[in-house]
């Protein structure tokens, strides 16, 4: 995800949602702007740091629940077209649906954690373009999400599990010790190509 938090710094700032969750804990800013987040996200953030006023972009559309000032600032700020008040959580789920990108997965990656954790897809690659680990052993995707995870995060040695397989593209290494350490009877080496957009 991505934020600004006019208080805090200068220019958006690309995180995972819970070291924005600390950071806001921690400093508690006026009001946050954000963006690549669904109704979920921000029905959580209002619960865990209820004293800050949150405003989300999608697209040309800022949506907010309580201070219409702060979405003003942020539709002449980047320069949108709508502003639309949010007057449930119910509505936020109808506003800012999960889709694809926020689909929960499954991943083990050394040096960031010690057993597979659960993540949103956004989250994991903004994680993996911050940490940059050597490998990742991911669950809960298909091949053209792991098409799209390498053409964001290009640098790392993505292997995917899908059933009984362990694919991956590069670092034979990494794939026969990801296959022993979780016990995947099948590894197979694929081609990764750039998806089309």
């Amino acid at each position: 995800m991505r934020f600004f938090a006019p208080a805090l710094m200068d220019n958006p700032e690309e995180t995972d949602k819970s070291t924005f969750l600390r950071l806001i804990l921690k400093k508690r800013p006026e009001y946050v702007i954000v963006w690549d987040v669904h109704g979920k996200d921000m029905q959580e953030f209002h619960k865990r740091v209820w004293v800050c006023q949150y405003v989300a972009i999608v697209g040309d559309t800022v949506y907010y629940s309580q201070s219409r000032h702060y979405a003003t600032r942020a539709k002449v700020l980047y320069n949108l077209e709508n502003i639309v008040h949010i007057e449930s959580d119910d509505q936020w789920e109808q506003e800012l649906p999960a889709g694809r990108r926020f689909k929960p997965i499954k991943y083990f990656a050394p040096s960031v954690v010690e057993i597979p954790e659960e993540i949103a897809l956004e989250d994991f690659i903004n994680k993996m373009l911050a940490i940059r680990p050597k490998y990742a052993v991911i669950w809960g995707l298909t091949l053209k999400d792991l098409e799209y995870i390498v053409s964001r995060v290009y640098v790392v040695s993505f292997m995917l599990v899908i059933e009984d397989t362990l694919y991956y593209s590069f670092a034979k290494h990494f794939a026969y010790a990801a296959q022993k350490m979780f016990q995947v009877p099948h590894r197979k080496q694929i081609s990764i190509q750039t998806p089309e957009i």
